[in-house]
């Protein structure tokens, strides 16, 4: 439906319960959508932790539109077009109050067939309605979006596709996420194996099957932890029909970034279309492992070697501080900014290592007294006054000289 502003517009209402039972899709043409939404609904909380709350899709034809989702009473409901997000929202609560209302009383999982076009029937009455509701109310809606509460954001996956086979998957914050228990393996390194491909397996049926009947490409998938905190997962198309996906929270304005820090050795491998070699993907995951190992969290956007420790963490207060300092001032303050990121570096003499303050659990050095070494003793001799003999200290007194004068 048209909605008549700024070119909005609502391709399609759904509702599917928990339990995968389709309940109401507007336009049957696009009800493999209540599909994807339990699928989605599925990863949402037993991989990212949280619940579903939105899809943006980009499209080479009708640019970007977007799924939003809420979930009430074990249902899940769905409108997907384009519009401002404060207004979906909007049309999902009337959705849930109006379907509610006729459903009182009965077990949707049990329905009989002529209650379910009963419901449907009258229900599709009520979306009518509530979309020429929108229409009237927009001069109370605003666009304001609400700011992000963070200003980092923190990468947990990394994947690498190619028309949907899985090239490269990394595990970078397993921890975060949620795993159902796969099996026993031998060791850790097999179990995390294990547990990106069947992460990696699901992203790329989620991303295939959403650009196979929409002919969009999702960008990404919004999952809500909890007040104005996100889990993301993010889609990007390269070149060759590679696609790049990750799993982050934080703020999302910043993933571009990311992305544009890993493009330049990404490309390396997406220049040319996969043949079935997988060694030049095996030697970049390689890569991308060193260069995730240093940092998982962004800003700042640079891999580069950084201080170990809590040096870097407790000046990285002072980095919004010393934006406006002269060059003396950045010096002496222990920061440099090159290529637009701010270094941590001290100036000589410590160019190789920082100094570092002593603590309780150091050992004090320990300074040795060397005894200096002593010199010869000196021989404790004389020599007569008078014929010049050498004479020892007991012969001082029993040598008689010749010349001695009577």
């Amino acid at each position: 439906m048209d909605l008549g502003i700024g070119g909005d517009y609502v391709k399609f209402c759904g509702i599917t319960s928990v339990d995968r039972t389709p309940l109401y899709a507007s336009n049957k043409d696009l009800s493999f959508l209540l599909e994807l939404t339990n699928n989605l609904d599925f990863i949402a909380k037993n991989i990212l932790g949280g619940d579903l709350d939105k899809m943006v899709l980009k499209s080479e034809y009708d640019g970007t539109g977007k799924c939003l989702f809420l979930e009430k009473n074990d249902l899940l409901y769905i409108v997907y077009g384009r519009f401002p997000d404060k207004e979906g929202k909007w049309i999902l609560e009337q959705m849930s109050n109006h379907f509610s209302e006729l459903t009182r009383g009965k077990d949707v999982e049990k329905l009989d067939k002529f209650d379910k076009y009963k419901i449907e029937t009258e229900f599709k009455r009520r979306t009518r309605f509530i979309l020429e509701q929108y229409v009237r109310l927009q001069e109370i809606f605003t666009d304001q979006e609400i700011p992000y509460v963070e200003d980092t954001i923190r990468i947990d996956y990394l994947g690498l596709s190619s028309m949907s086979i899985g090239v490269i998957s990394i595990l970078l914050g397993e921890e975060n996420l949620n795993f159902d228990p796969i099996g026993e393996f031998d060791s850790p390194e097999e179990d995390k194996e294990m547990k990106e491909s069947m992460l990696t397996a699901r992203i790329e049926a989620i991303a295939a099957n959403t650009q196979g009947n929409t002919g969009s490409t999702p960008r990404w998938i919004a999952v809500k932890l909890g007040f104005q905190k996100y889990r993301f997962l993010t889609f990007k198309k390269l070149e060759n029909d590679y696609f790049l996906s990750m799993i982050s929270e934080g703020n999302l304005s910043k993933i571009e970034q990311v992305e544009n820090l890993l493009e330049p050795k990404i490309t390396l491998v997406t220049s040319m279309v996969f043949s079935g070699n997988l060694k030049p993907f095996n030697k970049l995951k390689i890569d991308l492992e060193d260069d995730f190992s240093k940092r998982t969290k962004f800003p700042p956007f640079s891999f580069k070697t950084e201080a170990k420790g809590s040096i870097m963490e407790d000046l990285e207060h002072l980095i919004p501080k010393t934006a406006q300092l002269g060059s003396e001032e950045l010096f002496s303050s222990g920061l440099r900014k090159e290529n637009g990121d701010y270094e941590l570096f001290f100036p000589y003499p410590f160019i190789f290592k920082p100094p570092k303050p002593p603590d309780d659990f150091a050992m004090a050095p320990q300074v040795k007294n060397h005894t200096p070494l002593k010199d010869k003793d000196i021989e404790d001799v004389s020599f007569c006054q008078y014929c010049g003999m050498k004479i020892t200290k007991e012969e001082r007194f029993t040598h008689s000289c010749k010349k001695k004068p009577k």
